[in-house]
């Protein structure tokens, strides 16, 4: 499996089970999609991306992960505010789902932006 996929099925992995009805649980795995970029970021940096077999270069990929890694510290800091607002608390539930939902939609726009990148870099 190529990185790119790697990393897709990693993001994938991470939103399928981010929970959007439980804050603390969400401040517990949001650091998850940091780590999926960092692996693929590490993969690329340590050649073990082929660029035989995509004809994308190594610094390229890296600039097109940018975006996820942004978005993946966006979601950190969101989750962390928050926890700090309260929200994680008895009567704010509906606060911290609408909080979490947006978080996610966020996240999965992000990785959408990464395979257009990626398939338009391919194209090029």
């Amino acid at each position: 499996m190529r990185p790119t996929d790697n990393l897709s099925s990693a993001w994938e992995r991470q939103l399928s089970s981010f929970p959007l009805d439980d804050l603390s649980s969400a401040y517990n795995l949001v650091g998850g999609f940091a780590v999926a970029v960092e692996g693929f970021c590490a993969a690329v940096r340590d050649h073990e991306y082929d660029t035989a077999q995509q004809p994308v270069a190594a610094d390229d990929l890296l600039d097109l992960a940018y975006g996820l890694e942004e978005a993946a510290d966006e979601a950190e800091h969101d989750v962390a505010e928050m926890v700090g607002l309260g929200w994680a608390d008895d009567g704010h539930e509906e606060q911290a789902q609408e909080g979490l939902e947006e978080i996610t939609y966020k996240l999965a726009d992000a990785l959408a932006g990464f395979r257009w990148d990626l398939q338009e870099a391919r194209n090029a």
